[in-house]
């Protein structure tokens, strides 16, 4: 992509005009343009971080853990909700990716929405509202799949938050041939607003009947065990460790730095997309105003 300013920008200047000035001009029109095609499509899809975690999480929680600190997130979140299994959260997590590509494969943003936040959920529907953007890039998306690990667990009194670890890959012949990619999902819960984490189901998944569990949880008429559900978690925050997008990153950061000045006509949209360091080296004052739009920072 932005290989494209840079050959856009090439062209010939109008006659008279300073060939700088035309330069300058047609990049500030490609990096306008690029800028909402980022907010609306390519942005909510498949830029290197996409939404945020929820505000006040700890900046423990949000990166990967050894075996040690894993183990013991996943202890402190059991010492208080019983019902907590990783495993169980994890095909919970695969689920999440199934819907959301589902929900490109479909053109219907419906479908994720009880399992995404908002910041995932808002770029997803402007996305799918362009229609164009939306159709060339429902048949890639739609076709992704995954196998995800938990790599992360933290518990708090605001928070329980986990990570999970995509294993990401496309079939053959939906795009140009790419390995397989890292993606870190975050996933949270509120514990603010107070309440049980867990609820019982409202029915039991053996026979159907209302839930009313016997004094060892199971069912009252099929006898199978009734599962206590954990609730509330949604996915707030995707870190992408494709191999493309981190080299068109690096393409316009190695642009940035050759010509610093250019960051003040690229709209937020693409200044979002730079790591916040690299940002806040190359212009402090940009960095600064977007701070409080930055995600988990990691």
């Amino acid at each position: 992509m932005w290989k494209a300013v840079q050959v856009i920008t090439a062209g010939d200047p109008s006659p008279g005009q300073d060939p700088g000035q035309a330069r300058e001009s047609a990049l500030m029109a490609m990096a306008q343009r690029m800028g909402q095609v980022m907010a609306t499509g390519v942005g909510a899809a498949w830029a290197r971080e996409r939404g945020t975690a929820l505000p006040g999480t700890a900046a423990a929680a949000t990166v990967p853990q050894t075996a040690d600190v894993l183990a013991a997130g996943i202890a402190a979140i059991r010492a208080r909700d019983g019902a907590f299994e990783p495993a169980t959260l994890v095909t919970f997590a695969d689920e999440v990716f199934v819907a959301v590509s589902r929900a490109w494969a479909s053109g219907d943003p419906s479908i994720a929405r009880p399992v995404l936040a908002d910041s995932l959920w808002d770029p997803l529907v402007a996305a799918h509202a362009t229609g164009m953007i939306a159709a060339r890039l429902g048949q890639i998306l739609g076709a992704e799949t995954a196998s995800g690990t938990l790599v992360g667990a933290h518990t708090d009194e605001r928070y329980d938050t986990v990570i999970v670890t995509f294993t990401v890959q496309l079939p053959p012949g939906i795009a140009p041939p790419m390995a397989p990619w890292r993606e870190d999902w975050l996933l949270q819960r509120s514990l603010v607003p107070g309440g049980n984490p867990s609820a019982l189901a409202d029915s039991c998944p053996g026979c159907g009947a209302s839930a009313h569990p016997d004094a060892a949880g199971n069912c009252e008429h099929c006898h199978l065990p009734i599962p206590v559900l954990t609730v509330g978690w949604l996915a707030t925050h995707i870190l992408s460790h494709n191999p493309v997008i981190e080299h068109q990153t690096e393409e316009m950061i190695d642009e940035a730095r050759r010509n610093p000045a250019m960051l003040r006509e690229m709209p937020d949209a693409m200044l979002l997309h730079l790591p916040p360091d690299t940002l806040a080296q190359l212009a402090p004052d940009i960095a600064a105003r977007l701070r409080p739009q930055q995600g988990s920072g990691r």
